[in-house]
Order: structure tokens, then C-alpha cells, then sequence
């Protein structure tokens, strides 16, 4: 705890990446072509970290998730990057009933365009979620989410491509 009421989390993750390609038994038009001629196995390990600070009002967190970069498939150049995220939101109590809460959570990985999502939603009564979400230049999706106990809700989302996939992905549930 910071203060009385700002709280900072810290976190750290360790894990591992098992990865196995089993090439030779492919049907293949060229078999003697050198990268299906040895099947491949890696153990990877990783580490993560992040920090979250939080109060009623406002939220806002950074995570750096894999923070070792992997590489799986030397034949093909393959490499899972480092990921940083940082998230923000902040809660508008706009009566007793009402309470607005923006969000924006943003991803960048070295060598990819960066992404930025942003969220609006709405809280009725403690217990009722309305809101919309946009992927700038990628995706725009709609939720519902009720409470039915402290720590049960259900929901539902419909979320649909803005770019070139949405001819052939007509949205998600």
C-alpha cells in the first residue's frame, strides 16, 4: 500500500516453453528438402514481470510478460519477441447508479506496429457492464456483463474484424 487508498502490486512469473515440430512424417512434395529432414525439440524458459497501481478511481499497470526472447524453429527464424503492455483506466462515478469507465491498454514488440486498444464501458447499479471496444485500425467489439454474484458474472461479447480478414471472419461470440 502506498497510501490509505493507492495500492502498487508487483509481480514476477517464471514458466517454460515446450516446443516439438515432428517434420519427418509430413507428406511433403520435396522430402529431401533440409528442413523437413530432422524433427525438432526445445525446452525454453522465461521470466516475467509487471506492476499494477490501483485505488476506486484510477488503475494503471505495466507488464513485460516474456521477458527472455525464444527461439523455436532455427530452421525458419522463428522467435516469440518481448511484449510490453501498459494498461490504464479510471472510474467516473457519474451519480449513485451510474459509473463510466474508460480504458486503454497498448502493446508494442520490437519489429511490429504497435497496438492500442481502447475501451469504453458503463456500470449500472454495481452490477450491470455495457461497453464497446476498438482496436484502432484492427477490430471494434460489444459487451454485456452482469454480476450474479461478488465473484460470479456472465456475459456476452460479439467482436468483428475492421481490416482486410473481415471477407472471410464475420465476427466472434
Amino acid at each position: 500500500m502506498i497510501t490509505e487508498d493507492i495500492t502498487l502490486s508487483l509481480g514476477i512469473k517464471g514458466g517454460f516453453t515446450y516446443y516439438h515440430a515432428s517434420v519427418t512424417n509430413l507428406d511433403v512434395v520435396n522430402p529431401d528438402a533440409p528442413a523437413f529432414a530432422q524433427n525438432e525439440k526445445r525446452f525454453n524458459t522465461n521470466i516475467g514481470v509487471g506492476a499494477y497501481i490501483y485505488s476506486y478511481q484510477f488503475y494503471a499497470g505495466l507488464s513485460l510478460p516474456r521477458m527472455l526472447q525464444t527461439s523455436f524453429n532455427r530452421k525458419f527464424d522463428k522467435t516469440l519477441k518481448s511484449p510490453l503492455y501498459i494498461i490504464e483506466g479510471y472510474n467516473y462515478e457519474i451519480n449513485s447508479d451510474w459509473v463510466l469507465m474508460p480504458s486503454v491498454l497498448a502493446g508494442a514488440i520490437i519489429g511490429l506496429p504497435m497496438t492500442c486498444d481502447i475501451t469504453v464501458q458503463v456500470l449500472y447499479k454495481g452490477q450491470f457492464y455495457f461497453g464497446a471496444h476498438y482496436r484502432i485500425g484492427d477490430a471494434f467489439g460489444i459487451f454485456f456483463v452482469m454480476k450474479l454474484k461478488h465473484d460470479i458474472s456472465v456475459g456476452y461479447a460479439f467482436y468483428f474484424l475492421l481490416n482486410k480478414l473481415s471477407r472471410i471472419n464475420t465476427g466472434t461470440h
